[in-house]
């Protein structure tokens, strides 16, 4: 099971901030695969559907992306 859908930074901007892509834990090769595209795991939810879910999000802009990882102070392992 997987969802995408598309999020607007505001309906009068019509500007594209972020992707959102919700899979089940066990679908490693999809995970890996939109971890590799530069999703980063954002949190998991729960479904009444299809119980535990991965929500994956890339962001479209540069300065979102970096908003998020000074915030999340996420490690930069490209220049290992």
């Amino acid at each position: 099971m997987q969802r995408e859908r598309w999020v607007e930074i505001s309906p009068s901007q019509s500007q594209l901030a972020l992707v959102v892509s919700d899979h089940l834990p066990n679908n490693k090769p999809m995970l890996l695969l939109k971890i590799n595209d530069g999703y980063v795991i954002n949190n998991m939810t729960l479904d009444d559907r299809f119980g535990p879910m991965i929500r994956l999000v890339k962001f479209l802009h540069e300065d979102r992306q970096k908003f998020f990882e000074k915030r999340f102070r996420l490690p930069n392992y490209d220049d290992v």
